[in-house]
């Protein structure tokens, strides 16, 4: 086999395993973000308990990387 044909089976699973591992990134996008929002809007109608406040930051923390 020729290093050319083995660097593109190599791509292959390299985008296997980063979507194994990782997931599908636009997707855990644009769950945190819904979470982020709806816990906005809760936020607007009444105070929102600690718990929450850490949820957002920690939210806010994974959609920033």
């Amino acid at each position: 086999m020729m290093f050319k044909e083995k660097l593109k089976l190599l791509k292959i699973d390299m985008k296997l395993w980063n979507k194994d591992v990782l997931g599908n990134l636009d997707t855990t996008k644009k769950r945190i973000l819904q979470e982020i929002e709806d816990l906005d809007c809760q936020d607007c109608n009444r105070v929102l308990m600690e718990s929450e406040r850490l949820k957002i930051m920690e939210l806010a923390s994974h959609e920033g990387n």
